[in-house]
């Protein structure tokens, strides 16, 4: 079995730096579409103001990245895993845009939202480090605290972030 690591490229090699060039599967112009639309992609999913957004996962073979950046001769199999990856997070934001219209009710617990954020995370495809909470405002009627009712608010927006991250979650599920 080959090792496979997990390398975390800067979103600036796959929307500029990098070519698809070699064996990548970039023969249709959706694929090459989703390679040139990576930083779109991204904001896409940050827009949404769900969860937190990291960088794309590319994943390699350790025998192609154990060099320092592409092995000669692995250019190809890199290539190959970017325009992957791209096409993934492409899938990923159109998918996360269409489900996070139509929340899923129950989900504001936290055993249910570290559930859907490991769902997500698992697929591999950007980095995800939580859910997106707002915070509840000072208010100066309550001594520049947090009024009750400044406490449910920030509440209910993020249960209705985690009822959008559990639709998202479901939606993605195979990507």
């Amino acid at each position: 079995m080959i090792a496979r690591i997990a390398l975390v490229l800067t979103v600036g090699a796959l929307a500029g730096c990098a070519q698809l060039t070699g064996n990548a599967p970039a023969a249709s112009a959706t694929n090459r579409g989703a390679a040139a639309h990576v930083d779109e992609n991204l904001a896409r999913l940050r827009a949404l103001d769900v969860f937190t957004v990291g960088r794309l996962i590319v994943e390699v073979s350790a025998a192609a990245s154990s060099c320092s950046g592409p092995c000669p001769g692995a250019e190809a199999a890199v290539n190959r895993a970017q325009l992957r990856s791209a096409v993934r997070l492409a899938q990923l934001a159109d998918t996360a845009e269409r489900a996070a219209a139509s929340p899923l009710p129950d989900a504001c617990a936290q055993p249910a939202v570290d559930a859907n954020l490991a769902t997500l995370a698992a697929l591999r495809i950007v980095r995800i480090s939580g859910l997106v909470v707002t915070p509840p405002a000072n208010n100066p009627q309550c001594n520049d605290t947090p009024c009750p009712t400044d406490v449910a608010a920030a509440a209910a927006a993020t249960c209705a972030r985690a009822g959008r991250l559990a639709a998202i979650a479901a939606a993605a599920t195979g990507l």
